[in-house]
């Protein structure tokens, strides 16, 4: 009698749904690693000339002129006369001497290893020079997660993402 029950149990027991859709696991590595680059945003200052004038005749207004291959430009004076005697006059020059004309490519040089050699001789100059790769690594090997420290201007970042759903997907 016991050995027909313990067939019959086995019968009944693979008879019993099982739900396979009920568990799932899913596991994300990935490593980062960022080194800056270098970068220089400059902006030449411009020459400006203004003249103002009252009670005066100007017979030449003056102004700047930039010659052919010329690095900087070059002021003309005005020629003026008071256009009555002893009455008020008034005169008011204003000249600003911008930034010289550089070559086409001179000014900015990076060195192989992303630094900045030398910087354009601009009014308005932002320099950022680049990373420094260094020792900079990382990995991911099962469930260690490791980075090592690059030099200036780098960032590592490892992970391990694990996500584990219970019930219906």
């Amino acid at each position: 009698m016991k050995r027909l029950l313990i067939p019959f149990a086995l019968l009944l027991a693979a008879a019993t749904p099982v739900s396979a859709n009920g568990l799932r696991m899913k596991t994300v590595n990935s490593v980062q690693l960022t080194v800056d680059n270098a970068l220089t945003n400059s902006t030449r200052g411009a020459s400006s000339y203004s003249l103002s004038t009252n009670g005066v005749t100007a017979s030449a207004l003056g102004g700047l002129s930039l010659a052919n291959n010329a690095t900087s430009a070059t002021l003309t004076a005005p020629t003026i006369a008071q256009t009555t005697a002893g009455q008020p006059t008034s005169v008011a020059v204003s000249f600003t001497l911008g930034d010289n004309v550089n070559a086409v490519n001179a000014g900015v040089d990076v060195s192989s290893d992303g630094l900045l050699v030398d910087l354009p001789a601009f009014s308005n100059v932002i320099s950022q020079s680049g990373g420094v790769k260094g020792t900079l690594a990382g990995t991911v090997t099962g469930t260690t997660a490791a980075v090592v420290a690059g030099g200036a201007g780098t960032s590592a970042i490892a992970s391990i993402s694990t996500e584990l759903t219970v019930g219906d997907w």
